[in-house]
């Protein structure tokens, strides 16, 4: 007959020993699932700087390095172009605005996002901004500049004083020239004339050197060369063999030559002033510190980037360091409490079935007079009914022991008096009371 539902929902709670020894595993249990979620979050926040370090400290790092290559190597390509005027410099300078400077800032600007707002300050980015911007336009102005006719003007008053001046003085020597007679006093003439006029080539390449990027250093020779000139002409021209011709021609000579002097001291001048080549002033003046306040503030903003990154390194080490340190706790807390919780179910079921065996080995040899205690057994459920069980079997044996007994010492009384009795009305020997007991025990016992 099927049990009604009621009894199946009371035989399914009847067990507390099920129930606590899950409740230990699951005890255990959630101690790992503790520690794995103790390593999923380390390991969450350990990513998240990882990250950080990965995808924003290195890049960040790799494009200050690469805008520092490549605004150096726009300004020697920008000097290169002034002092030269080599076309492949300007081809080098814009490669390195296009494939350098431009690419590693696109790649700063990604530094705004919000992961790496600690490593990246916006101001800063826009500082560096405004001063690349400058940055280009000035070279802009000095590429454009460079080349334009008017950026040296000692090269101006050369082409539009010097040049003709030179023409003219050697037309009035060729005349000079021409007018040398076949005498021993023309020969002297012609020997000073040829002196002359290799004192005025001498200066005239000289002031064509002080035109160059090194011209500051000519410019003194060139001065006293002018004087040596002007002197030995004066002396020719105050010879008093001279014919008409030639005293007119020479004083010709020396006022042109004087001239020629005037615009080479101008020259000198402006050569020695420290706008001379207009372009490279303005890079001097305006380029190369701009440069240097962009270089300074990268360099900046790569110390910064570094010493964060190394914040950020520490606190990962740390980080990863506390983790190994939380795991330890707690395996060693998850083993504590498996234990803890092991010893106390193993109390709990050995102390019961222990006495359980005692109490069955003391009932082997007849020992039936102590209950075993039941305590805290009861919580157990199965092993408290089963101590209830095993003191009911050992009350029934002892009191059908009990009952035995008396039964046996009534038999007994009553073989002896029926032994008396026949000892008395017969003469016949009594039987052996052994056999008598037997026999009346197994006519008690029959039902």
């Amino acid at each position: 007959m099927t049990p009604p539902p009621r009894n199946a929902e009371r035989a399914a709670q009847k067990h507390p020993l099920q129930r606590r020894l899950l409740f230990s595993h699951l005890s255990v249990a959630l101690v790992g699932v503790g520690m794995l979620l103790v390593a999923l979050v380390s390991t969450y926040e350990l990513r998240t700087r990882v990250i950080l370090l990965v995808n924003e400290g290195v890049p960040l790092a790799q494009a200050s390095a690469q805008m520092l290559a490549g605004v150096r190597h726009s300004l020697a390509s920008l000097r290169g172009w002034v002092s030269l005027g080599d076309p492949q410099f300007l081809v080098d300078w814009r490669a390195a605005w296009q494939r350098e400077i431009q690419p590693a800032v696109e790649r700063i600007k990604q530094c705004q996002l919000p992961l790496a707002g600690r490593i990246c300050i916006p101001e800063r980015l826009r500082e560096l901004q405004a001063l690349l911007a400058d940055l280009q336009e000035s070279q802009w102005w000095v590429r454009d500049a460079a080349r334009a006719p008017g950026n040296e003007p000692a090269r101006i008053i050369y082409l539009f004083n010097i040049v003709p001046s030179v023409q003219e003085l050697d037309s009035v020597m060729a005349a000079l020239v021409l007018e040398e007679t076949e005498e021993e006093d023309g020969r002297t003439l012609l020997a000073r004339l040829m002196e002359i006029q290799g004192a005025l080539s001498t200066s005239h390449l000289l002031l064509r050197d002080t035109l160059g990027p090194d011209g500051l250093h000519y410019t003194e020779r060139l001065g006293r060369q002018l004087e040596a000139t002007q002197s030995l002409v004066a002396h020719t021209a105050a010879d008093p063999l001279l014919a008409l011709e030639q005293s007119r021609l020479l004083r010709l000579f020396q006022r042109e030559l004087q001239a020629f002097a005037t615009f080479a001291q101008e020259i000198i001048r402006q050569r020695q002033a420290m706008d001379w080549n207009i372009a490279l002033h303005r890079l001097a003046a305006e380029t190369d510190p701009l440069a240097d306040q962009a270089i300074a503030l990268v360099t900046a903003m790569a110390a910064d980037a570094k010493t964060r990154l190394e914040q950020e390194a520490d606190a990962a080490r740390a980080a990863s360091a506390i983790t190994v340190w939380n795991l330890a706790i707690m395996i060693l807390a998850m083993l504590a409490v498996a234990y803890g919780m092991s010893r106390k179910h193993a109390r709990d079921l050995v102390l019961p079935i222990a006495a359980l065996a005692e109490a069955t080995r003391k009932l082997a040899v007849g020992g039936l007079s102590d209950n075993i205690s039941a305590g805290s057994n009861d919580e157990l459920g199965e092993l408290g009914e089963l101590t209830r069980s095993f003191n009911i079997m050992r009350a029934s044996i002892q009191q059908a022991q009990a009952v035995l007994r008396e039964a046996y010492a009534l038999l007994e009384q009553r073989v002896m008096e029926r032994t008396a009795q026949l000892e008395s009305t017969s003469n016949h020997p009594p039987a052996e009371p052994g056999a008598l007991v037997g026999e009346r025990l197994k006519g008690a016992l029959k039902p």
